[in-house]
């Protein structure tokens, strides 16, 4: 029985600055899904990384919705409730980065991006 691994990317503090750091982990951890891309987003809010210094800066939501366009367009629909309330701007844009890595990842690593596009990520709230 194979497992599908995917990129999962999480905050964390690295000289005195907060990055992102990439785990791979069981698609099978996270909350059902029809699509990978929506699987990742979903396990973003609901897993805990490995590494005891890493967060993620997303609330827990139980559905995640994706698409992705021939041009390498791909568009995640959040519940409003994934929003974490409270954090600053610079946690806000960190946050963001957050969400694009993973599902950019996992639309790369699963095939769902068209060779040599250029993706872009488009967020809609319910």
């Amino acid at each position: 029985v194979a497992t599908a691994k995917g990129p999962v990317y999480w905050a964390g503090a690295a000289d005195g600055e907060q990055r992102l750091f990439r785990e791979f982990r069981d698609a099978t951890e996270g909350p059902a899904a029809v699509d990978p891309i929506a699987a990742a987003a979903a396990l973003l809010t609901t897993a805990a990384p490995r590494e005891p210094g890493y967060r993620t800066l997303w609330s827990p939501v139980d559905q995640v919705g994706s698409s992705t366009s021939p041009d390498g367009t791909i568009t995640v629909d959040l519940p409003a409730e994934a929003f974490r309330a409270g954090l600053d701007e610079q946690d806000a844009h960190l946050a963001l980065q957050q969400l694009a890595h993973t599902v950019t990842a996992t639309a790369s690593s699963t095939g769902l991006l068209p060779q040599n596009a250029e993706p872009e990520v488009v967020v809609l709230v319910e």
